[in-house]
């Protein structure tokens, strides 16, 4: 089943920061149910975090796959999305990326029944001193 969500890349997800954020301790506690599954770690929030395997190079831009963790569900549709998978792709001369394919889980480790999105989604500009723009950072530098 095919579904819309954002086209911009999901860093995005992990601006939005929730109101109501848990403690420390129990932000912790969330965090510790995340395995890593042979992805390196590259943010975590308290509510979410964000996993990479390695960049290539693509002709001109650069492919990375991307998973997100989330606590708290988000809601897509019908949808409770607790993990995702995100094929990113990223132009480092003009700073802008978009979500070439996403596959969403109902439960966090990329565990349970999943959608899969295979539309590529339009070009997103980085906005400065945000997570993306240190993702942008991150992959562009990896290549070189």
């Amino acid at each position: 089943m095919k579904i819309k969500l954002l086209a911009a890349p999901l860093l995005a997800f992990l601006a939005l920061a929730s109101a109501s954020s848990p403690s420390t301790a129990a932000a912790s506690d969330w965090l510790k149910t995340i395995e890593n599954l042979g992805w390196e770690e590259v943010v975590a929030e308290d509510d979410s975090a964000a996993l990479v395997r390695p960049a290539h190079q693509e002709g001109p831009f650069v492919r990375i796959w991307v998973r997100y963790e989330f606590r708290d569900p988000i809601i897509a549709g019908e949808h409770r999305i607790f993990s995702m998978a995100a094929l990113e792709e990223y132009d480092c001369e003009a700073r802008r990326s978009r979500a070439i394919q996403r596959v969403a889980y109902d439960q966090n480790n990329l565990r349970g029944p999943s959608i899969t999105i295979d539309k590529p989604g339009e070009w997103s500009f980085t906005l400065p001193d945000t997570h993306g723009a240190a993702m942008t950072d991150r992959v562009c530098r990896d290549v070189r």
